[in-house]
């Protein structure tokens, strides 16, 4: 993925396939928290998945957040 900002310690990263544009962020790095969010935008539209947990909760990953998107972009 190509870094695409750095806005106060959040790092984003573009993403192909969701929507017309999209941004990967992982605003959990400095909080200590597992913190992504997935922000895009379609046409005229402009959608976010975002998933916030403690940082031992494994189940919360890059990849979970993104195949959510793709989910719901999908969908609109």
């Amino acid at each position: 993925m190509d870094r695409v900002g750095n806005l106060s310690g959040i790092e984003g990263h573009a993403v192909p396939g969701v929507g017309d544009e999209a941004w990967f962020i992982d605003a959990g790095r400095e909080t200590g928290l597992r913190a992504y969010s997935l922000v895009w935008h379609q046409d005229d539209r402009v959608g976010v998945v975002g998933v916030q947990a403690p940082r031992s909760d494994t189940r919360i990953t890059p990849a979970l957040v993104m195949l959510l998107a793709r989910r719901v972009a999908a969908r609109s």
